[in-house]
């Protein structure tokens, strides 16, 4: 564990990087954002909706027996399911009522293998390490807008959505080294008229080769992409209009092979003229 003096040091940090976290978001991109700052990701992300919208929380450890005494148990990590439904069962509604069970008597609610770990959760105490997320899991470029009764009045609306997503996965696939698979058009409509039947609707296929690699520019996606999502509005024209949002989401991120282990490593562009790409041996 860390001293007073060491813990207190690292919260100092974490709140000095929040403050900056906090900026950078909201110079680059306009939004403002809550962050609680602990010592573990568990009371963190409990901390964080605090002071929403556009709070800083500090939560410093001897602080989090009141934030604990009476939070739900199905509200901390790993106890919203069925280790969560056997505390309950057993009457144990709140940390508070779990701190006061003694260990045997836990033991034989929620088993050997998960004592610790509840025994420490309920104390907001959180072993578990924090691991740096590898990218985002999809991209989504969305527009929220008037009802908008013919086609040809979202073409403009999806040239501006596929070149915001063209430029995300051109410096998304050159920093991270990965490609989408899948392509998703979400919309909401009313196809059949009358108050209240705006639903969302969804399309998924195949990410267009045309708008991947990594040698391709954002201008030079932007085509192909643009002439799926128009491909896709007029497959679904019957029950795309009215509409009133829509969106184009990039996901099911794969990552691509390099280094000498790589199939792609044994081949190189072709010259201009040379009409042999790949050479086999004379038998």
């Amino acid at each position: 564990g860390w001293g007073a003096g060491e813990g207190e040091r690292r919260l100092a940090i974490g709140v000095a990087l929040a403050r900056r976290v906090r900026k950078a978001v909201f110079e680059e991109c306009g939004y403002t954002c809550s962050v609680g700052v602990a010592h573990n990701k568990t009371l963190a992300k409990l901390a964080s909706p605090v002071n929403k919208p556009n709070g800083l929380t500090v939560l410093p450890f001897g602080n989090t027996s009141g934030v604990l005494q009476a939070l739900p148990v199905k509200k901390l990590r790993f106890l919203g399911g069925k280790l969560g439904d056997r505390l309950e069962a057993a009457g144990l509604m709140t940390c508070e009522d779990v701190r006061r069970v003694e260990r045997g008597a836990l033991e034989k609610v929620v088993g050997a293998r998960e004592l610790d770990f509840v025994w420490d959760i309920v104390r907001g105490v959180d072993r578990a390490p924090v691991t740096p997320k590898m990218g985002t899991k999809s991209m989504l470029a969305a527009k929220n807008f008037g009802i908008v009764r013919a086609l040809d009045g979202l073409l403009n609306l999806v040239a501006t959505l596929t070149a915001e997503l063209a430029q995300r996965l051109a410096a998304d696939e050159a920093s991270e080294k990965r490609r989408p698979k899948t392509l998703v058009l979400t919309f909401r409509s009313n196809p059949a008229g009358g108050a209240g039947g705006w639903k969302n609707h969804s399309r998924r296929v195949p990410f267009p080769a045309e708008a991947l690699g990594a040698r391709r520019s954002a201008a030079d996606r932007r085509p192909a992409l643009e002439k799926a999502v128009l491909r896709l509005l007029r497959d679904e024209e019957r029950r795309l209009l009215p509409c009133i949002f829509l969106g184009v989401t990039a996901t099911n991120f794969e990552r691509q092979a390099h280094g000498p282990g790589s199939l792609t490593s044994f081949f190189s562009p072709a010259t201009p003229g040379d009409r042999t790409a790949l050479h086999s041996p004379r038998r």
